[in-house]
């Protein structure tokens, strides 16, 4: 058998030796997989787990017991397609990033006026230069805004932009991080847009802030403050274009536990008592520190008023069913139809929240009305045919 093909796909050696020993042994444990596939035993996990991530693999809890088989071999077919796909991601990206080098090639003829402080005392100073010569109904950006770490440093940034909205009656869009006590404060000020959760991959110590053509790069959430005061149209519309782009989104994706926490803490945010959200596919295994998890947060759902339903997967264990029905509020049922899944949703008023629970969760959040709508039909369909406890 010539499976020169697999190495050129992408696979290792070790890789190809485990998928052909699956095709051998058929369903198993790793004990026969690690002597038929002559892969050593710290090496076996690893492995498996990315030709799972790579969807050639498949496994079933059998007790305490994980076997192992290898998916039908036409799924190389599915595989290739996702290269495929990858491929042309990383070919917009390219086309992205040369882009974004011409223009920096551009600005290289164009006159940079950049001022460098130091310490709160320089922060303040750049702040005060930016904003001088704004006019009546002029529009600001401020993204990436943090946590500010220094108590004196917060009153003098929480009054700035008061000023900006009373006295300047400039129009401020802010852009605030997750778990920044300060957007409170700026939504009930006039002339204030505020939106929080930037996502993961954008998160910084540091804010970006754009005044006409004047742009503030600072570390208001770090322990040392640096301020960078740039004088440059180009640049300031460069990150106005940054700006507007995350502003807009209606997809967010992101990665990591924090992530899948803060995804869905924002239900509490949005939802009022009496309201509720619903989970669909949720897997049949969760990890033990999961179910932790999971406990707490419904005692902040229930003290919250939030009621919820749960539709787990077919085989899913029912004593997690039996525990979840114990919180008020919760009706958890399992899917008589058998669908299986490597992600899971929860959907409340106009939001999707798609969650992959691998080592490293992959959510995906969409805002988005009729996508909500959609997702909850689906829902509904799957209820009436769901299964209650008995």
């Amino acid at each position: 058998m010539d499976t020169e093909i697999l190495k050129e796909i992408g696979l290792t050696n070790g890789e190809i030796r485990v998928y052909l020993a699956l095709f051998s042994l058929g369903s198993t444990s790793t004990g026969p997989l690690i002597k038929e596939s002559k892969v050593h035993a710290s090496k076996v996990y690893p492995i498996l787990d990315r030709l799972i991530e790579k969807g050639l693999v498949s496994f079933i809890k059998e007790g305490k017991k994980t076997i192992y088989s290898a998916n039908s071999a036409i799924t190389i077919f599915s595989y290739l397609d996702k290269l495929q796909n990858k491929l042309k991601d990383q070919r917009k990206s390219a086309e992205k990033l040369v882009d974004d080098l011409e223009k920096l090639k551009l600005l290289e003829k164009t006159n940079i006026e950049a001022t460098l402080f130091k310490g709160i005392k320089g922060l303040k100073t750049a702040y005060t230069i930016a904003i001088k010569d704004l006019k009546k109904d002029d529009e600001v950006y401020e993204m990436f805004l943090p946590t500010v770490t220094n108590k004196s440093l917060s009153p003098f940034l929480i009054n700035l932009v008061t000023s900006l909205s009373k006295k300047n009656k400039v129009i401020q869009y802010m852009l605030f991080n997750r778990d920044c006590f300060e957007s409170e404060k700026a939504k009930k000020l006039p002339r204030v847009k505020v939106k929080i959760g930037v996502p993961q991959e954008y998160k910084s110590p540091a804010e970006v802030c754009v005044y006409g053509d004047n742009t503030i790069i600072a570390t208001t959430g770090g322990k040392e403050y640096i301020t960078i005061l740039i004088k440059n149209k180009e640049i300031a519309n460069s990150f106005k274009n940054q700006f507007s782009a995350i502003w807009s989104q209606d997809v967010i994706v992101s990665h990591g536990v924090k992530a899948l926490i803060h995804a869905h803490e924002k239900t509490y945010q949005r939802l009022s008592k009496g309201e509720e959200y619903v989970y669909l596919g949720i897997p049949n295994y969760q990890p033990a520190e999961h179910h932790e998890y999971w406990k707490k947060d419904h005692e902040k759902r229930i003290k919250a008023g939030i009621k919820c339903r749960l539709l787990f997967n077919k085989d899913a264990d029912k004593e997690i069913l039996k525990d979840r029905n114990t919180y008020g509020g919760c009706d958890a049922r399992y899917m008589e139809t058998d669908i299986k899944t490597p992600s899971y949703m929860n959907i409340f008023k106009d939001t999707v929240v798609i969650s992959i629970p691998k080592k490293n969760p992959i959510v995906i959040e969409i805002k988005n009305k009729e996508v909500a709508s959609s997702f909850k039909g689906y829902f509904e369909s799957f209820w009436k045919q769901s299964k209650k406890l008995k």
